[in-house]
């Protein structure tokens, strides 16, 4: 099978594992993911919503932050120390004030704006996962693909499938995708 065909980039994406595939391209591949699996379980959200484009994120930013927070500094840190960071932290415990505002500014230049308990949170996370042995030889190993896009066609329903996987040993056969419980913060 040759893939999917992008009529808007004159491209194709071939089926597979896809490392680094930047995640607005993962996004616009013309497939479905267990998110929107999930969406369409959700009698909250009826077919007018995934229409008119609304609706179609299942985790809240303030749940989602802290997850971010953590896969970059898990699987990324390199695109911590870039300029500009993966992530800015906002000095306040909520998303008020001049939040999203601020927000607005970083966001074109690929910054996520987190809270300061959103870090916290995302970071505590994360020293967890790294101090973890079988996990830090995982992430070290110089065999494990960090950050991986897959996909697939369902052979039985020729559905196009995709997932994004954190990590994938190439040697071992060992797949590891993190995912954190969600909570609320107090």
């Amino acid at each position: 099978m040759p893939g999917i065909h992008f009529e808007s980039y004159g491209t194709e994406i071939g089926y597979g594992l896809h490392p680094g595939l930047p995640e607005q391209t993962y996004r616009d591949l013309p497939a479905s993911n267990f998110s929107f699996a999930k969406l369409l379980n959700d009698p909250a959200i009826t077919r007018a919503h995934l229409l008119c484009g609304s609706g179609l994120s299942t985790v809240a930013p303030h749940v989602a932050a802290p997850g971010t927070v953590a896969h970059v500094l898990t699987w990324e840190p390199h695109r911590q120390m870039a300029d500009p960071p993966a992530i800015e932290v906002y000095e306040a415990q909520t998303r008020q004030g001049n939040f999203h505002e601020r927000r607005q500014e970083v966001e074109p230049f690929g910054t996520t704006l987190v809270t300061r308990k959103e870090w916290d949170a995302g970071a505590g996370a994360a020293e967890a996962v790294k101090n973890n042995q079988q996990m830090r030889w995982f992430i070290d190993d110089p065999d494990t693909d960090k950050e991986l896009s897959i996909l697939v066609r369902d052979a039985q329903y020729g559905i196009d499938l995709k997932g994004r996987i954190d990590g994938y040993n190439h040697k071992h056969k060992i797949m590891v995708d993190l995912r954190l419980a969600s909570r609320r913060l107090l």
